[in-house]
């Protein structure tokens, strides 16, 4: 299998796509967050293995460059933005038939990870999602689940909610 490593950002003013600097490896299925400084974390991922290397990208110089490498080599892993700026990245794979619930949360001005409560369920390929209160939903994934959870960042804690409408294969 071939991977890209083709970068684009999207303008909504104009509708349009712009190509910029190329993720330094070619990978698939990483996860990537916005920061609170309008840089982009991009880690994880499959290059032909499950991989933990982490790069910010940079719009304003357009270039990557690499950072603290994720505690735990994965892929299929869901990642959000919290409104401290830092950014949650939450389970995925970690083999071809292991997945994980580990999280842990970046913090570009330390470039540190700091492990923090698990998510309930082991799981890849699910989607997370940054609400208005500050509480990040991550929901769906395989292996095939509708359960969704929300994650409490000042208490450091998981609560189930309700489950999503149907389960996906992949979100």
């Amino acid at each position: 299998s071939t991977f890209s490593n083709r970068c684009d950002i999207y303008d909504p003013a104009i509708n349009t796509f712009t190509q910029v600097a190329n993720l330094p490896q070619s990978k698939h299925t990483y996860a990537a967050a916005l920061l609170g400084d309008g840089r982009v974390l991009a880690c994880g991922g499959y290059t032909g293995s499950m991989t933990n290397r982490c790069d910010i990208y940079n719009p304003s110089t357009n270039i990557w460059t690499q950072v603290a490498n994720l505690p735990q080599t994965k892929e299929g892993h869901a990642a959000a933005s919290l409104t401290d700026g830092r950014v949650l990245m939450c389970a995925g794979r970690t083999a071809v038939s292991t997945f994980t619930n580990r999280c842990d949360i970046y913090d570009a001005t330390s470039n540190t990870w700091t492990q923090v409560a698990n998510l309930p369920q082991s799981k890849h390929a699910h989607f997370s999602v940054p609400l208005q209160d500050g509480t990040i939903l991550m929901c769906a994934g395989w292996p095939a689940t509708n359960r969704c959870d929300l994650y409490n960042v000042g208490t450091n804690s998981w609560t189930q909610v309700a489950d999503y409408p149907s389960t996906p294969v992949y979100a």
